[in-house]
């Protein structure tokens, strides 16, 4: 990977404040148990800022750099491996982004992150199974109830054999309060899907 050196360099991944058992219940606890939709929750690292995960995550999102995303995506396969295996998760659907959005950027931030994933762990992708059908402002300096209210209503499952009976891991790149999440989790729950969790790059 050595057009990568430079981001990818082995000093940073090391000084990564990666997401402990404690981190990932405190957060779950905040996030997901009063919806009761989620039933787990997958983490790599704890966004801080001025820590490399910063720099990483900016990369990713703005700087045209999707290897970032697959990388980081078989540091957290390998992570969680078992555990993935025993939740019997048999889809992995990353959060969409508008069709605008998506093009302006160039790639789906958090299909990347995903698909490092699925090479590691060998579970499937899904893309199409839901869609973002609203053109949502950017959360990062709303309140949670500001966020809650921007991302309502905001998705459709446009493939409802994709989601029904299955057990989908859905994955963001940064989850900072659970309100993409969750919107999407209930849209899945809605559409029949029998088990839903949650994975992310970074907990802020």
């Amino acid at each position: 990977m050595s057009t990568s050196d430079n981001i990818l360099c082995s000093v940073c991944i090391e000084n990564l404040a990666y997401s402990t058992n404690d981190d990932i219940k405190t957060h779950f606890i905040e996030y997901f148990e009063g919806n009761k939709i989620v039933t787990g929750l997958f983490s790599l690292v704890n966004f801080e800022k001025d820590n490399p995960i910063q720099s990483l995550v900016h990369n990713l999102k703005y700087g045209n750099k999707p290897f970032i995303g697959n990388y980081l995506g078989k540091v957290f396969a390998e992570k969680y491996l078992c555990k993935l295996n025993e939740s019997g998760i048999d889809t992995i659907i990353p959060v969409p982004l508008f069709h605008s959005k998506r093009a302006e950027r160039g790639y789906n931030q958090s299909y990347q992150f995903a698909k490092g994933i699925s090479i590691t762990t060998g579970i499937r992708v899904c893309t199409n199974a839901i869609k973002r059908i609203r053109n949502t402002e950017t959360q990062t300096h709303l309140s949670r109830e500001e966020r809650n209210e921007n991302v309502a209503n905001a998705f459709k499952v446009t493939h409802k054999n994709k989601v029904t009976g299955k057990r989908i891991l859905i994955i963001d790149d940064v989850i900072t309060t659970g309100s993409t999440i969750n919107e999407c989790a209930k849209t899945l729950n809605e559409a029949g899907a029998n088990k839903i969790f949650a994975g992310s790059i970074a907990l802020a």
